[in-house]
């Protein structure tokens, strides 16, 4: 936040819904975008549409939905991602997760009842 204003869009659902990890834990979601990412790990328990740059890692619960784009290291999938999603290491797709979009990944896991589709490749990595 500078100057009072919203550094990134947030969607109303977003305040109630969403909360950094870590030192920030328990401030208004209003500022997760800078903690976020300096933080690098987001929550998501509702619904939110965002585009993020580098995060380290996002986890989505049962009850939430991400729609927009996001890049990061490692995703745990619970409810619902629709947009663009690059993880450079790992995404688990829980066997109540539903991924859609354009999806980028190093490594991906999905459990049994856990659904993905779109466009779907795997990230090369450098040798």
């Amino acid at each position: 936040m500078a100057n009072g204003k919203i550094e990134r869009p947030v969607t109303a659902a977003a305040f109630a819904t969403v909360a950094p990890v870590g030192r920030d834990r328990g401030r208004r979601s209003d500022m997760y975008n800078r903690s976020a990412e300096r933080r690098g790990c987001l929550v998501v328990n509702g619904n939110l549409e965002a585009r993020l740059g580098h995060c380290s890692s996002i986890s989505i619960g049962e009850s939430g939905l991400f729609k927009g784009s996001i890049s990061l290291d490692d995703a745990e999938i619970r409810g619902r991602f629709e947009g663009s999603l690059t993880v450079r290491k790992r995404i688990l797709i829980r066997s109540t997760g539903i991924v859609v979009g354009t999806i980028r990944y190093g490594q991906i896991e999905i459990e049994p009842g856990g659904q993905i589709s779109g466009d779907v490749q795997i990230v090369e990595r450098p040798d």
